[in-house]
């Protein structure tokens, strides 16, 4: 018998405390440990399947970035969260107004009990029956408070609504900033392309020369150099292409391998010169901006709040009434029943409570305004920014294409001229240098225009998905 208690003395030693007695056993044991997921642990958390993410084919049809907008905002949980803070802030404000309405239920009571008294030492016992329908009606006739706090209500949706504006041109921004970034990596990929021919081809011509006699080693050597370090550009920007369509996709909340048949960049010679003027641009941010007007509503809905802390500090008027009819045994009834009450509440002292709530709400105030000025510091420096580098892209924009088509016209003489003899290799590399320089300029300046028109777009608050920026 005394052997069996101590194995079950070392069995209950083995095993994890419940957690009322050693709850720090069912944590990490400090800050450097994992947590080791126990199989009840487990079986909790796959209880809740992942969500089935949306997988596409190859889209027969070319996406473009509307396109992309929508399936952006379809898939981005970030939209969903906002949105349903809005509605439960829609719902807050519902029930804020509803103290504009006196509250009125019903209630019905059945009451059955056995009573009994004593009568010269006999016991002497009965039931009675008591039932019947009551009306109750609340209602605050004077309440100095509620107006603010349907107000205060009413502001908070508003800058839910907002809110939820502002993430949705973040979306916007993102899915743009990702598409052209891939465009960008993908024409980069072409042009890597294009080099690496032009070195295959001043490699070859090397070759064909050393074999007829009219070059050396060295010539081949450093056209295969070139060669190599133009094929080693290409392999990596294959893997950058790559890992920028998986961040396009992730962006877009799909799948990372899914492939994108997306449409490119438009026509370099098709872009138009057409800007508005700095002083127009931010007349528009400070009107069109959500973020501008949401906290423009935070402060609304602050001094809202000090009114109804202020407020406080009036009597409040309650009317209680209600109304009925009780039934007795064998049928007797009171012939109905009623009473009105009027409740009067005032705040004698409160141990400045009041007065603490309302230098807190003062306090807010000043923290939303402050928090409005640099905000709107921000759109300034942010609308300057992005046109200046917009007009930039575009400045650049026809002398990127006017050095691009002369790098091409040179590298074609020289080639042609090495190939004839009267040109040497270090000519040939170094027109092919330009032109890969050209190819790669012009294609970061596309990139640069359309990305610095979506930034200005969203900068200036008329980002939407039925637009292109």
């Amino acid at each position: 018998m005394l052997k069996r208690n101590w194995y079950l003395l070392f069995f209950l030693m083995g095993c994890k405390p419940p957690p009322e007695v050693s709850p720090q056993r069912y944590a990490p044991e400090s800050n450097a440990s994992f947590w080791i997921t126990s199989k009840a642990d487990k079986r909790h958390i796959d209880a809740i399947p992942f969500i089935d993410l949306s997988k596409l084919e190859n889209q027969p049809t070319m996406l473009g970035i509307l396109d992309l907008f929508q399936l952006g905002l379809s898939n981005s949980p970030l939209t969903k969260k906002t949105f349903y803070d809005a509605q439960s802030a829609a719902s807050n404000y519902g029930i804020a107004r509803s103290a504009l309405y006196p509250d009125i239920k019903i209630n019905f009571q059945y009451l059955r009990q056995l009573q009994g008294f004593q009568l010269n030492n006999t016991l002497f016992k009965f039931y009675t029956t008591t039932y019947g329908p009551e009306v109750i009606l609340n209602y605050a006739l004077i309440d100095l408070t509620r107006q603010p706090n349907i107000e205060s209500n009413y502001f908070l949706l508003l800058t839910q609504n907002l809110t939820h504006n502002v993430e949705i041109q973040k979306v916007l921004k993102n899915v743009a900033d990702s598409y052209y970034v891939y465009l960008y990596q993908k024409n980069l990929l072409i042009a890597y392309q294009s080099d690496l021919v032009d070195a295959q081809a001043t490699y070859t011509a090397a070759i064909e020369r050393l074999q007829l006699g009219i070059s050396d080693l060295t010539n081949v050597m450093q056209a295969k150099s070139v060669f190599l370090q133009k094929k080693i550009n290409v392999v990596s920007q294959e893997a950058i292409l790559k890992n920028a369509l998986i961040t396009l996709n992730t962006t877009l909340g799909v799948p990372g391998q899914t492939n994108l048949n997306v449409e490119d960049f438009p026509d370099p010679k098709t872009i138009q010169n057409s800007l508005l003027r700095p002083d127009e641009l931010l007349t528009i941010a400070q009107s069109m901006r959500p973020d501008l007007k949401a906290i423009k509503t935070k402060i609304l809905q602050r001094k809202a709040d000090l009114k109804k802390a202020f407020a406080t500090n009036y009597p409040q008027l309650t009317l209680r009434a209600n109304g009925g009819q009780y039934w007795f045994n064998q049928g007797f009834t009171d012939q109905g029943n009623w009473n009105v009450t009027f409740n009067l509440d005032m705040p004698i002292f409160t141990g400045w409570k009041i007065t603490n709530n309302c230098r807190q709400q003062l306090a807010l105030i000043e923290e939303a305004e402050s928090s409005l000025n640099l905000l709107q510091l921000q759109v300034i420096s942010g609308v300057m920014t992005e046109y200046n580098n917009l007009v930039a892209a575009l400045d650049q924009l026809n002398l990127s294409q006017q050095y691009l088509g002369a790098a091409e016209i040179d590298y074609k003489g020289t080639f042609e001229g090495y190939k004839a003899g009267t040109n040497d290799i270090l000519d040939v590399l170094n027109a092919q240098a330009s032109l890969a320089d050209a190819r790669a300029k012009l294609v970061q300046i596309v990139s640069s225009y359309f990305q610095s028109k979506a930034n200005l777009t969203f900068e200036i608050g008329t980002i939407n998905k039925n637009e292109a920026p």
